[in-house]
C-alpha cells in the first residue's frame, strides 16, 4: 500500500533521527551516526513527536528509552528505510541507468559550458563594440 493523498507523512530526516536514536538509545550516539549535534536529534524526534501526537521516548537524566508507542514504530520504520535503501540500489544497480544519468550529466555541463563561453565572447564583443565608439 502507497502513501495516499492527504496522508501527513513526517519529514524524512525526522524518521532517521528516530531509528538511530531508537537503535543506538542515545541520541549522541545518533548525531555522531548522522553526522549532526544531539540537539539537532533532539529537535528531529521532537518534531517527530509533535506530527504523531505522541511521545516515543522517555528522556532520563542521561538515558533516553522508547515509549510503548515508540517500540510499536521502531521496526515499522525500520522496515520502511529499509525498503527505501533496497529499491534505491536496485535503482542504482541498473546499469543503463547510471549510463543515462552519466549521459545527461555530461550533457548538462556541456551545454553550460557552452553558455557561459557564448555569454564571455558576448561580453567581450559588447566591451569592444563599446570601446570603439568612444
Amino acid at each position: 500500500m502507497g502513501i495516499l493523498p492527504g496522508d501527513r507523512v513526517p519529514p524524512f530526516g525526522t524518521l532517521r533521527a528516530f531509528e538511530a536514536a531508537a537503535r543506538h538509545l542515545s541520541f549522541k550516539k545518533a548525531a555522531q551516526e548522522l553526522f549532526v549535534t544531539p540537539s539537532a536529534v533532539s529537535q528531529q524526534i521532537r518534531m517527530l513527536e509533535e506530527h504523531v501526537g505522541v511521545p516515543l521516548f522517555k528522556r532520563l537524566t542521561r538515558a533516553i528509552q522508547l515509549t510503548p508507542e515508540g517500540e510499536a514504530m521502531l521496526p515499522k520504520i525500520r522496515d520502511g528505510l529499509g525498503a527505501l535503501s533496497a529499491a534505491l540500489r536496485t535503482l542504482l544497480a541498473d546499469a543503463s541507468l547510471k549510463e543515462r544519468l552519466g549521459a545527461a550529466a555530461r550533457k548538462h555541463c556541456a551545454e553550460r559550458f557552452s553558455y557561459e563561453r557564448m555569454l564571455d565572447r558576448m561580453e567581450a564583443i559588447y566591451r569592444k563594440a563599446a570601446d570603439a565608439h568612444r
